[in-house]
């Protein structure tokens, strides 16, 4: 019988553990650092002239989530269309709020809403938990008077283009009739490659930490190509924060009907300051959601 290895059960007791609570917390850091939030108010919804009502829901784990919904102007007529907004990973919705403020007065209801740990939204962010939020979402904005049931719209926004990809996916056909995606990446490594990249800790695990990180099969660039609905990509080709190859990565991967929006000189999330890419969003919104004339006028 072999005679036991010196120093075994010193190795077994405190260094695997303490290993493994080392990668615990190493992936949970590179977690982190797609997260950004805060609860500073950056722009008030009156002041741009929107008709704002906060909602409250919970994603299915009960988490306490926050938002806005801003339903479409009554002078443009009867709602065309509901679009759930998913926002980037820094601070909240009150900073993300130009991206949408300009859809109401052309007859689009938008729901707006916080992921757990941003805002007033409850809970500790994780790259699973904004995807159970986002279809918490979905859900909560098709119960808003003047929902618009087989004419909602996703529309996500670097990290939230990511959650919304794979949101759209789990919620299933019926629920989302289009998705809108602008700045995402296509796999969560690449990004933590980046990031680890700027950071020595980081740097000398990155190795190993990937391996805490959604899998292969939960990449925004494998599971959009499960998609059977209509998909508008859109991406700045000055983006430095998300080069444009992971945008067109995720258009290639798309099924048809799918567009591929380039934005010559766009930087990271500055497309919709733009009234070419605007004209975009709303004929994607009319092939949806079939929105009429109001929609066309008003934004000439």
């Amino acid at each position: 019988m072999p005679a036991p290895r010196r120093g075994a059960g010193l190795i077994d007791k405190v260094v695997y553990p303490a290993g493994a609570a080392a990668l615990l917390l190493l992936g949970g850091c590179v977690q982190a650092l797609f997260f950004h939030p805060d609860d500073r108010e950056y722009r008030e919804p009156e002041k741009l002239g929107l008709t704002v009502v906060d909602v409250t829901f919970r994603a299915e784990d009960r988490s306490p989530l926050d938002g806005w919904w801003f339903p479409a102007d009554p002078k443009a007529g009867p709602p065309h269309c509901t679009v759930v907004h998913a926002h980037g990973n820094a601070a909240n919705i009150s900073r993300h709020l130009e991206a949408v403020a300009w859809l109401p007065a052309l007859g689009i209801n938008v729901l707006m809403f916080d992921y757990r740990g941003f805002g007033v939204s409850l809970g500790k962010p994780s790259l699973d938990g904004v995807v159970a939020d986002t279809e918490a979402a979905v859900h909560a904005a098709l119960k808003m008077p003047g929902a618009t049931p087989g004419r909602l719209v996703l529309f996500g926004q670097s990290l939230g283009g990511a959650t919304a990809i794979r949101a759209a996916d789990e919620l299933g056909p019926g629920l989302v009739q289009g998705l809108i995606v602008d700045s995402a990446f296509a796999r969560y490594r690449d990004v933590a490659h980046h990031v680890a990249q700027e950071i020595k800790v980081l740097k000398l695990v990155s190795g190993i930490v990937r391996n805490t990180l959604p899998g292969d099969e939960d990449d925004p660039v494998t599971v959009i190509s499960r998609l059977q609905v209509p998909v508008w990509i859109i991406h700045g080709d000055a983006d430095r924060v998300v080069p444009l190859q992971q945008g067109q990565r995720l258009y290639e991967a798309a099924r048809e009907p799918k567009t591929w929006v380039p934005v010559a000189g766009g930087q990271h999330l500055h497309a919709m300051q733009r009234p070419e890419v605007r004209q975009v969003v709303l004929a994607a919104l009319r092939e949806v959601c079939g929105a009429g004339t109001a929609a066309e006028s008003s934004s000439r």
